[in-house]
């Protein structure tokens, strides 16, 4: 019996991390898909809005702003996550996965709320003839000078 428990209390620590990576893998497709209340019931369950991510570093935000669900991103960021989490394969970050689809409106809220990709921005503004993204990277102030 005494080494049953024994047994028990070691692997505890590994059933959490594998249910915390369960939820986490939860808040990324919950994030991808845009189920805003599966995102806030994990969240309000106590998954961390910037769990551990997977082997490239794929975050629940980056994946959101990739597919345009602003609410998402919206309480993604209103909860701590990480505006300039960058991955690892391709070194896309939030803004520029928003950037990539076509979603320079959402760019212009990641801007105005911290991400550090300006320049990445102002080149998206400029081949796509958008004043107010422009405006929002050259706001900034994160710029290089030409």
């Amino acid at each position: 019996m005494l080494r049953f428990l024994i047994l028990l209390v070691a692997l505890l620590p590994a059933a959490e991390a594998d249910s915390n990576a369960d939820r986490g893998e939860a808040l990324r497709q919950a994030a991808l898909a845009g189920d805003l209340a599966q995102l806030r019931a994990l969240l309000d369950g106590g998954t961390p809005v910037d769990t551990k991510p997977p082997r490239h570093g794929q975050t629940p935000l980056l994946f959101a702003a990739q597919r345009g669900h602003v609410d998402i991103v919206k309480l993604l960021l209103d909860r701590g996550a990480d505006v300039n989490a960058r991955e690892s394969f391709f070194l896309s970050t939030p803004l520029t996965a928003a950037l990539d689809d076509g979603h320079r409106a959402l760019a212009r809220m990641l801007l105005e709320r911290g991400a550090k990709d300006a320049g990445d921005a102002l080149i998206s503004a400029v081949e796509h003839g958008d004043i107010d993204l422009a405006l929002a990277a050259l706001a900034t102030r994160r710029v290089a000078p030409l």
